[in-house]
């Protein structure tokens, strides 16, 4: 299944019990990914050389464009969080994928592709049960809590690798 049609029927679902008395017109939300790749494409298209501090800015906006989503009171917060989330989602793309492939010996490039590309997908089948269970048991604003929480977790790896890296001093994380 693609994210696009994920992003749909979580619309369509979430939206149920956020105050709305009937669903919104699909002619609504089906622009919102549009408008996510024009923003998520103008940012990555910005910056000349992906830098690691990319990384960490784009899983923490992932984490609370989650976090906005899954609280959001009714149909137009809820599609302004799926911007957020979708613009950071391809940050986070982009910058992983620019950055495998600069530090990348040419001659290992496919190969590290490939297994970035198998971690990437292989992570489904044991993500998406979960997720599933968490969305049928406690409801689909719980499953955009297990998505936020994958961003913050990635967040503080990045802020991790940053600190051991550079420092907390090079990384601008201390005061």
């Amino acid at each position: 299944m693609s994210p696009l049609r994920a992003t749909l029927i979580i619309v369509g679902v979430a939206c149920t019990g956020c105050g709305v008395r009937r669903d919104p017109p699909r002619v609504l939300y089906e622009p919102l990914p549009a408008v996510e790749a024009r923003y998520g494409a103008l940012i990555a298209a910005g910056r000349d050389k992906p830098k690691f501090g990319s990384l960490f800015a784009g899983s923490a906006v992932f984490g609370i464009g989650c976090t906005l989503a899954a609280l959001a009171p009714g149909y137009w917060w809820f599609a302004a969080a799926l911007v957020v989330i979708g613009v950071a989602a391809l940050t986070l793309n982009n910058a992983t994928n620019s950055m495998m492939q600069l530090s990348t010996e040419p001659a290992m490039r496919g190969r590290v592709m490939a297994l970035r590309l198998a971690v990437a997908l292989g992570g489904t089948p044991i993500g998406a049960p979960i997720v599933g269970w968490v969305a049928n048991r406690f409801g689909p604003r719980w499953a955009l809590g297990v998505g936020a929480s994958s961003g913050f977790a990635a967040a503080l790896v990045a802020i991790y690798v940053l600190t051991r890296r550079t420092g907390p001093n090079r990384a601008g994380l201390a005061r």
